[in-house]
């Protein structure tokens, strides 16, 4: 008579070493104004501080990261010449999706404020062909009062800055703040193509009022 052999196969249970994800989904916005804050890097960090991830906020402030359940994370918002701002630390729960809106104030490297500035705008990638600047306060043109107005802002991929997320950083006059304000929907930047393909920016731009000698 054949004898029967069985195989028997033990299948083993191992631990695994992937914890359950969640998805963050974040939103920046200016403290004081409410304003959402478009083309800020922003990255994910452990409870050692070790980066996990990395993005760029999308218009409307918006951002989303996977995250692992129950894990102490921040974040890190960061747009040089902008400095660094790192969010209080906070855990996740069992939850497979939660929001949060992150109110942040963005302070400007004192080193953009120094006499080393060159006298053309600085931005990574210039004005548009033909792209018009703020016109001279006429006031100020015929007392020969100088002076020069800082703002920060995003632009997008087709050059155009993102009035919404744009506020003033410094301004040596009220009207010549009001000259760049009314000249901020007009102006036009070359995308910037660091890769060769279209990417969002933030710039700290000087507008700088000089007259002729």
């Amino acid at each position: 008579m054949p004898r029967l052999i069985f195989t028997v196969l033990l299948l083993l249970a191992l631990p695994t070493t992937l914890a359950a994800q969640a998805t963050l989904s974040g939103r920046l916005v200016e403290v004081s104004s409410g304003r959402p804050m478009f083309c800020l890097h922003v990255t994910l960090l452990d409870s050692a501080g070790v980066a996990r991830d990395s993005t760029y906020s999308g218009f409307g402030g918006l951002f989303e990261f996977a995250v692992p359940e129950h894990a102490d994370f921040r974040l890190r918002i960061s747009s040089p010449p902008v400095v660094d701002v790192q969010t209080a630390p906070e855990r996740t729960g069992a939850a497979t999706f939660f929001s949060r809106e992150y109110r942040i104030t963005l302070t400007p490297d004192p080193r953009i404020f120094t006499d080393t500035l060159p006298g053309d705008s600085i931005t990574p990638i210039g004005l548009a062909p033909g792209s018009p600047g703020p016109r001279y306060p006429r006031a100020l043109q015929r007392e020969g009062v100088e002076g020069a107005v800082h703002y920060t802002f995003a632009i997008d991929t087709l050059g155009q800055i993102d009035t919404a997320s744009a506020f003033p950083l410094r301004a040596t006059h009220r009207l010549f703040l009001r000259a760049v304000q009314e000249a901020l929907p007009r102006i036009r930047f070359r995308p910037w193509s660091p890769t060769g393909m279209a990417t969002c920016t933030r710039v700290v731009q000087p507008f700088l009022f000089r007259l002729q000698r």
